[in-house]
């Protein structure tokens, strides 16, 4: 069973790095077009292009901040939380400690 999983996440690794690879070196090519060659409609074509490759990236990146910054936001209340629990922990242990038991007796 763990070498059925090793090879899923190999497969899933070299799958990651062609893709990877592939769209740097799409992008390259792209990039090192001739452009005083091109046609007027091509080159606006490329730019339009990459103008929206551009804002795709963008919103991604920015997603991706948003949920970064929503995960350190929920890790650090529950943190907070946690610390809240041991004071509430640290109060009863005084609590126990200090008070003798025939302090509240009837």
């Amino acid at each position: 069973m763990q070498q059925l999983g090793d090879r899923v996440l190999e497969l899933f690794h070299e799958a990651l790095a062609f893709m990877w690879n592939f769209a740097i070196a799409q992008l390259v090519a792209l990039f090192n077009q001739p452009w005083q060659t091109l046609p007027w409609w091509k080159g606006l074509l490329v730019l339009l292009v990459i103008v929206v490759m551009a804002f795709a990236l963008w919103s991604y990146l920015l997603s991706f901040a948003r949920r970064l910054l929503d995960a350190f936001v929920s890790l650090l209340y529950a943190l907070v939380c946690f610390f809240g629990l041991g004071l509430a922990a640290y109060g009863v242990n005084w609590f126990l400690r200090v008070v003798p038991n025939t302090a509240l007796a009837f």
